[in-house]
């Protein structure tokens, strides 16, 4: 059960930090320099954080879902 639960905070919380990443993308009162900023990086590290949530809210197990996302 505490498994679950947490997996569930986890899962929100990579979902929220990507979308709020998808907003700053479109909306920044700074200028975005450097290759940190780089618009393809960014939706790389949005998309492994939806596929990273994704395997916490869909594996059933305790074992797997922590496995895919600590590696």
């Amino acid at each position: 059960m505490a498994y679950r639960v947490l997996s569930l905070i986890v899962a929100v919380v990579l979902l929220v930090a990507a979308g709020l990443k998808m907003f700053g993308m479109s909306v920044s009162p700074v200028p975005q320099t450097g290759i940190l900023h780089h618009p393809a990086l960014t939706m790389a590290i949005v998309e492994w954080e939806v596929v990273l949530a994704g395997c916490l809210l869909l594996v059933r197990g305790g074992d797997q879902g922590w496995f895919a996302t600590s590696r």
